[in-house]
């Protein structure tokens, strides 16, 4: 697992200990996670990448922003080469998802079109759309 925020990773290992979640390492910076010893140990990737950069409560600085990881979750993903992706982030991010697909099917994915539903149609109690 990568996460960079340490609420999120103390609340993963949380429930590593509790037994909700099967042990696994918990890696703070994508920057500097090396993928390739999980190629062929890793069948799916599921990514929130930050949404800051695209969201229309942030600054909207998108790919200029310091928090548009997207390059280095490329990186990882054509490390470790998992079957199945699974990206999850803001309306927003859907306008400037082509690059990101291009590079995807560069290495071999087959990029389905984005589809946004709301959160409370996963049982969350807000109705925000990713």
């Amino acid at each position: 697992m990568v996460e960079g925020e340490i609420p999120a990773c103390r609340r993963l290992a949380a429930l590593m200990e509790s037994g909700a979640l099967e042990p696994a390492p918990i890696w703070s910076d994508l920057g500097t996670f090396d993928g390739r010893p999980w190629r062929g140990l890793v069948d799916l990737v599921v990514a929130g990448l930050p949404c800051q950069p695209y969201s229309v409560a942030g600054k909207r600085l998108g790919d200029a922003d310091e928090r548009a990881i997207w390059p280095e979750f490329i990186r990882v993903i054509s490390e470790c080469r998992p079957a199945v992706l699974f990206l999850e982030n803001v309306p927003a991010f859907g306008k400037l998802f082509r690059p990101i697909g291009e590079r995807l099917e560069q290495l071999g994915y087959v990029v389905e079109e984005p589809e946004f539903i709301t959160a409370s149609e996963v049982g969350a109690s807000h109705k925000r759309e990713r």
